[in-house]
């Protein structure tokens, strides 16, 4: 009969070894989803011009084009897979300098109903530079019900010889403890 008391001893040792499901809720951790332009971006026209690579996406004619990029989103929430940051980057592959602009359109499209804000940036990228073009949820206002950027899309003007390198999206992910 002294194994009900070593069984008993065992269960509650057990259940002391493992947080409760509130304390395992308690802590979350920053992930990256990267995700590369040439997966994720099309020209607005269909044009010989945009050359996919693994690198990128680049436009390697002589006219500017309008490039659509989307990533993979999330509609729990911040805390849960929702994005409090997400980025293009863009890279200047040619010997001038270039106005590049991108606007980011979170969001979707329900049936005729365009669920989508947008927010535009430009800046003149120096022949060789690299540039982030950062889109905060706090900065853009995205507040309230709605403080993470939910499906991150991207739209972008492409001068001759600008790469879309890639994109991120940030987000917090629940780990417990």
């Amino acid at each position: 009969m002294k194994l009900l008391p070593i069984a008993s001893l065992a269960v509650v040792l057990s259940a002391a070894a493992w947080p409760s499901a509130d304390a395992a809720a308690a802590e979350s951790t920053l992930r990256v989803w990267t995700q590369g332009a040439a997966g994720a971006c099309a020209a607005f026209a269909p044009t010989q011009q945009i050359r996919t690579s693994a690198s990128g996406v680049k436009n390697a004619g002589t006219a500017t084009f309008y490039v659509a990029c989307g990533m993979a989103g999330d509609f729990k929430g911040k805390l849960d897979g929702g994005a409090s940051e997400t980025e293009i980057v863009v890279a200047n592959r040619g010997e001038v300098a270039v106005k590049v602009s991108c606007t980011l359109r979170p969001g979707y499209v329900d049936g005729d109903t365009p669920v989508q804000g947008a927010f535009p940036q430009s800046r003149t990228l120096e022949p060789g530079e690299q540039y982030w073009f950062e889109f905060n949820a706090e900065d853009l206002a995205l507040l309230g019900d709605d403080e993470f950027i939910a499906n991150p899309n991207f739209t972008c003007t492409l001068p001759p010889n600008v790469e879309i390198t890639h994109m991120n999206r940030y987000y917090r992910e629940d780990i417990g403890t």
